[in-house]
This record gives structure tokens, C-alpha cells and sequence, in this order.
């Protein structure tokens, strides 16, 4: 036998406001992260920022925004250069089909082993690779990093529910509370 409470009315319609307020405002974060990621990269490209303070009112730090670094990628400009020069350095990584092909794999071993300048990869003898270049993509997304933690997004949470943020244009999901002179 379970020892389970079972939920009442109120408790399943309690359940479904949240889950549809958290979907509406999961909706609004969506479209709403397109655009601040081109204003960090505005900030970013006309002054070098890499990481924008989030504060309330009273000048409380309680997250960043940081720009996402891309990984490097290595990728194969022309397939028959790279092709020949891998049958000819790992053999035992290009494969005949109907057609060659040089396993993927091969790409991490050429970034990890191969020097890199300028986007081009060279042998120890100075000997470039063809057909392959590594680029870095630019960025295209951030993270949110609350300062303190959970502390941070309960005096968020507080800043909001005692009218703090009034000023503030909360979307369509949560609504705008006044100021009340108390953060309780």
C-alpha cells in the first residue's frame, strides 16, 4: 500500500498554472535570447565586452551575461587534396567504396597533432596538410551565471514580488507588480 496523498482539484489546476505560466515564459526567454545575444555581440565588437553585469535597482550585482566561446572546428575544404595526402600519410584511415573517403575521425588527430597557423595545419617538417582548415565560428549564444547562487535568484524573485522592478516591462507572462515599500 502506498502511503501517496492523493492530489486534490486545487492541486492538479495549481500544477497546470504553473506548468502553463512556465511555458509561456519558457515561450518569451526564447525569443527574447535573440535578441540580447546580438546586443552582447554588439558590445563585444565595438568594445571588447566579453561579459555584461546584471544588477537590481540598488545596484546589487546578482548575475553576468557571458558570451559563449566556440570551439575550433576543423573541417575538410577539398575533399581530393585531403584524401591524397591521408592515403599517403594514414592509410589505414581511407577507406575504399565506391568512392574514397577519409574517416572523420582523422580530422581530431590532424587539430590535435598537426600545428595550426592561420587556420591551416602543418607536419613538423613544414609540410602543409590540404584540404583542411580549422576556424573558429563566431559566437552565437551566452550563459547566465548568478552571482550568489540560489541567494541571487530568491533576491530576484524578492526584488520582483516587493515591486522593486515595477519599472520594468515583464512581458506578457508575469505580470507588473507596484511598489508596495517593502521587499517581503
Amino acid at each position: 500500500m502506498s502511503d501517496h496523498t492523493p492530489l486534490t482539484k486545487a492541486d492538479r489546476l495549481a500544477f497546470l498554472l504553473r506548468k502553463t505560466v512556465a511555458d509561456a515564459a519558457g515561450a518569451e526567454v526564447k525569443a527574447e535570447r535573440q535578441h540580447v545575444i546580438d546586443d552582447l555581440l554588439e558590445l563585444h565588437e565595438e568594445h571588447g565586452v566579453k561579459q555584461v553585469a546584471v544588477k537590481l535597482p540598488d545596484d546589487e550585482q546578482i548575475a553576468t551575461l557571458t558570451i559563449s566561446q566556440p570551439t575550433p572546428r576543423t573541417e575538410i575544404t577539398d575533399d581530393d587534396a585531403f584524401i591524397d595526402w591521408a592515403a599517403e600519410h594514414y592509410p589505414d584511415a581511407v577507406e575504399k567504396v565506391t568512392v574514397r573517403r577519409v574517416d572523420p575521425q582523422l580530422l581530431k588527430v590532424i587539430a590535435a597533432e598537426y600545428p595550426e597557423a592561420d587556420g591551416r595545419h602543418y607536419s613538423a617538417d613544414g609540410e602543409q596538410v590540404p584540404g583542411v582548415r580549422t576556424h573558429t565560428p563566431p559566437p552565437s549564444s551566452f550563459s547566465v551565471k548568478y552571482a550568489d547562487g540560489d541567494r541571487s535568484r530568491e533576491r530576484l524573485i524578492g526584488a520582483w514580488r516587493g515591486g522593486e522592478l515595477a519599472e520594468l516591462d515583464t512581458g506578457d507572462t508575469l505580470p507588473a507588480l507596484e511598489w508596495t515599500g517593502n521587499t517581503a
